[in-house]
């Protein structure tokens, strides 16, 4: 009967490990899916930003040519051509 209630104890024991080796499992999976999720999220701000800081970039280029242009341009209207 003493062996019988040890092992039951035993089992019980197991059980629990099993249970808490389980939720420490389940744990470890929601912090691996909230540190994609929050990857995931990181790499959306970050490319939007690319994204951003390009199309600035872009306009101001443009602006610099357009400037470069008016000024080729205003320089050569005002030089008389002799031809």
């Amino acid at each position: 009967m003493v062996a019988a209630s040890r092992e039951k104890s035993m089992a019980l024991v197991n059980l629990e490990e099993s249970s808490e080796e389980a939720t420490w499992r389940g744990n470890a999976e929601n912090v691996k899916d909230d540190l994609n999720g929050l990857d995931k999220a990181v790499s959306a701000v970050l490319g939007q930003r690319t994204i951003e800081r390009n199309q600035l970039l872009v306009t101001i280029a443009k602006s610099k040519f357009t400037k470069n242009r008016d000024d080729n341009n205003s320089v050569i209207q005002l030089v008389p051509f002799n031809g």
